[in-house]
């Protein structure tokens, strides 16, 4: 679907959906790190680093996929523009990945009969119009041809999601901190 219609529905359908996925892959595995919880503690590992591989696994692995999407509209399009969603799409999948750790369900383990359905619909919802909504800025400035204010946008894009990624990942680290004791 993505292939046969216009690239930038393409592109923007491509990251939107796959930003959900990214975040359901983070609170399944933080899930999965819940129900074997005491363990990991044993081990000379810090927190934040337990926390951060939950993150960069599924965010790594889904710009691949999606770089791929890129490389291809490159060359068949010869719109070389395209090449600067690829850190707008990591950035983004670090953004939402932890606004899903930190909006997931935090049930005892054992307790969540379906451990697919970390997230209620209010906030699928929620992580769908984050990237669905920068992911289609981002491509209408890039389709009114000003590259200046799609440069602009791309910057702020990427600087926004870092730094809303670093202010998430510090509070939730602290909440699991908080929850483990």
């Amino acid at each position: 679907m993505t292939i046969v219609g216009s690239a930038d529905f393409g592109l923007i359908f491509a990251v939107g959906i796959s930003a959900l996925y990214n975040a359901t892959m983070t609170a399944m595995l933080w899930r999965k790190e819940l129900e074997v919880w005491p363990l990991p503690r044993i081990f000379p590992v810090r927190l934040k680093d337990v926390v951060l591989s939950k993150v960069l696994v599924p965010s790594f692995l889904n710009t691949a996929v999606v770089s791929g999407y890129v490389i291809f509209l490159v060359f068949y399009q010869r719109q070389f523009l395209y090449l600067s969603f690829i850190p707008v799409c990591l950035s983004l999948y670090f953004f939402v990945s932890v606004v899903g750790l930190f909006l997931s369900k935090w049930e005892e383990a054992g307790q969540l009969a379906n451990p697919a359905k970390v997230f209620s619909t209010p906030v699928v919802l929620l992580v769908q119009l984050l990237a669905l909504g920068v992911v289609a800025a981002l491509g209408y400035v890039l389709s009114l041809g000003a590259h200046l204010l799609f440069a602009l946008a791309l910057i702020s894009v990427v600087v926004g999601s870092i730094g809303g990624f670093a202010a998430i990942f510090k509070r939730f680290v602290a909440r699991v901190e908080k929850f483990e004791t």
